[in-house]
């Protein structure tokens, strides 16, 4: 048992030792711990970043630290050459903006145009640069859905000198072609190929200021639709008879809101999904006096034509993203059929029919049906 122990620990040492990571060094910037190579040229940057608009929800912060050999990002080191021209830059990412972590996503540092996306503190996320070419980081900060959807959010700013990023690049000269991890550790024939350790603190060259205006209104939250009176004579003349439109009115002030959708509940019934046995998807609600009438109500959005299918209501957590697709899309329907814009208030027209229940004749009477529904807008 004593062998058997003391084999396996040997082999833990030895994977520990093959695998060791290339930043083997403590260094405190800016009063975040980084870790760096031992013996290799090691300067401090500075760069404060302008931000660009990308929608109503994010910011994108890019800065370009132009070409690599400037700046000793990467140096000129005497009897070393790179016949390729080609640096690999290490690369890490270590987020200062605990404050603003509530509002947004994840970040995550993108370079050269999305070539790489840079994601944390990870080891072995490289960039391959050649001579003469700039090297540009995207910050991308896009606010939370969640955060968007669980309430109206007050304006949310960071202010200009807001601490972005600490980044911390460590260039390597290589001549390895490829652009895996194993080219990046592969041997040049040169013991010493580290070039250069940069740590650089990333601040906002101005303010960004997140405004929103997005809390939708309906029109009248709570309708009562009085049908038209028919006869029995109409209900079995025809397939369906109308009783009444309504309309559904919607007013989002401010310019944030672009799209919203709409789902129906049978309040009475909530898991009815508007069938009828042996005819079908049309739109039914429950109704107790069905069985007495021997008649349904039917819904019909007056735009499409189509009869509406019922769902229960997405739960009100606040995650709501986007319109949903495929199997989940059932009952989730556009309500606005354009784009909307600043102070539109956009309608929605639904008909009301009357219909008898197949192989039966309908009877005098009343019949009333209940549903609710809920608007979601992104």
């Amino acid at each position: 048992m004593k062998g058997k122990i003391i084999h396996w620990f040997i082999s833990m040492m030895a994977l520990v030792i093959l695998f060791k990571p290339s930043f083997s060094f403590a260094y405190t910037f800016e009063g975040i711990d980084v870790g760096g190579p031992s013996g290799v040229p090691t300067q401090e940057k500075y760069i404060s970043a302008n931000y660009n608009r990308v929608g109503y929800n994010e910011v994108v912060y890019r800065w370009n630290i132009g070409e690599i050999m400037v700046g000793d990002y990467c140096k000129r080191r005497s009897g070393v050459t790179n016949s390729t021209d080609r640096f690999w830059l290490e690369i890490k990412y270590f987020d200062t903006q605990d404050k603003n972590s509530q509002y947004f996503e994840r970040r995550l540092l993108e370079v050269n145009n999305h070539l790489v996306t840079i994601d944390g503190t990870g080891p072995y996320q490289f960039a391959i640069v050649d001579r003469g070419e700039s090297l540009i980081f995207d910050l991308r900060l896009k606010l939370k859905d969640t955060f968007l959807y669980n309430s109206t959010p007050a304006d949310i700013s960071i202010p200009a000198n807001t601490p972005l990023a600490i980044i911390t690049m460590l260039c390597v000269d290589k001549t390895t072609s490829g652009n895996t991890v194993a080219d990046y550790q592969a041997n040049d024939n040169r013991a010493y190929k580290y070039n250069s350790f940069s740590m650089i603190k990333v601040t906002s060259a101005n303010e960004a200021t997140f405004s929103f205006a997005r809390t939708c209104t309906l029109e009248d939250n709570n309708q009562t639709v009085k049908l038209k009176d028919v006869t029995v004579k109409e209900l079995n003349e025809n397939d369906e008879v109308l009783g009444k439109t309504f309309d559904i009115g919607l007013n989002c002030p401010g310019g944030s809101v672009k799209n919203a959708y709409i789902l129906f509940t049978d309040a009475l019934f909530p898991e009815n999904t508007g069938t009828l046995p042996s005819v079908g998807a049309i739109g039914r609600l429950h109704s107790p006096e069905t069985a007495n009438t021997y008649t349904v109500l039917s819904v019909k959005d007056s735009v499409t034509k189509q009869y509406l299918t019922y769902r229960q209501p997405l739960i009100a957590n606040g995650d709501f993203f986007n319109k949903p697709t495929g199997d989940q899309a059932a009952g989730f329907y556009s309500f606005n059929q354009e784009a909307l814009t600043i102070n539109q208030k956009p309608k929605h027209r639904y008909e009301v029919y009357y219909r008898k229940l197949p192989n039966k004749t309908p009877k005098g009477g009343t019949i009333s049906a209940k549903m609710t529904y809920n608007i979601y807008y992104d």
